[in-house]
């Protein structure tokens, strides 16, 4: 977990796990023809990572030449997580723990153990996403503030209580950080979870560094342009207004 200054280019770490995965696939697919099954848990397993840090590398090398002279956001709109980001990836769970389920039978304890709670995440993910429960909430930009919403309390950060936005990485996946100068004005709704939110703002201050860390990824938001335009409605008061429309402006 990081969070630099700017959008930071692929780093020797992206790339080495880029390579490693791809190497193994490439020993997996040469052990297919003698050992099937060590063959097929290394693909499969392997392969998944070659696709994430893959993703990684393609996604730090577009943000990093991102070059954005003005950027800004529709407002009055709730956004909301990709539903079918979460279905692509609690169905590449489920298939990827089945795999190892299936096929790592002469593999160690722990190995199996692994692949039972992979198995049992995705699972439970496709679940409680054919069931509505997941994703929940959305973020919604107004000429008053930035509202972040839950499944079941939300909140509204007024624009004169951010203190700066930045960009970072948790986990390989892109975040905003949002920092504060204070939390009067902060709403709370239902209001009695008000405590609720100011203890969240000091867990995640604790645990990520910042008071409010957004998983755009969730959102399909591009990062540059998103620090941009928050970056400019923190600095010119003038240019919220434009969020009171519900599209950009020309």
């Amino acid at each position: 977990m990081s969070r630099p200054p700017r959008f930071a280019r692929p780093g020797l770490k992206d790339w080495l796990l880029l390579a490693i995965g791809v190497a193994f696939v490439v020993m997996g697919l040469l052990s297919l023809p003698h050992k099937p099954n060590v063959g097929i848990v290394t693909i499969a397993f392997f392969g998944s990572c070659a696709v994430a840090a893959g993703h990684t590398v393609l996604r730090k090398r577009a943000d990093s030449r991102a070059d954005l002279r003005w950027a800004g956001l529709v407002g009055g709109v709730p956004i909301r997580p990709s539903r079918t980001g979460v279905w692509l990836l609690s169905l590449w769970l489920t298939i990827l723990g089945a795999i190892l389920v299936i096929f790592a039978t002469s593999y160690p304890t722990t190995l199996r153990a692994i692949a039972w709670l992979i198995l049992l995440i995705g699972a439970g993910m496709s679940f409680a996403c054919a069931r509505g429960w997941i994703p929940a909430g959305h973020l919604q930009f107004d000429p008053e503030g930035i509202t972040i919403a839950g499944r079941k309390r939300s909140y509204l950060v007024p624009w004169d209580r951010i203190a700066a936005v930045s960009p970072g990485d948790m986990y390989d996946n892109p975040a905003l950080f949002v920092f504060l100068n204070g939390v009067d004005g902060i709403r709370t709704e239902p209001p009695e979870d008000h405590e609720k939110t100011l203890k969240g703002f000091e867990t995640s201050e604790a645990w990520a560094g910042a008071p409010i860390v957004v998983m755009t990824g969730l959102y399909k938001l591009p990062l540059p342009a998103l620090v941009a335009a928050l970056e400019r409605y923190v600095a010119d008061p003038s240019a919220r207004a434009e969020l009171a429309q519900r599209r950009l402006p020309p």
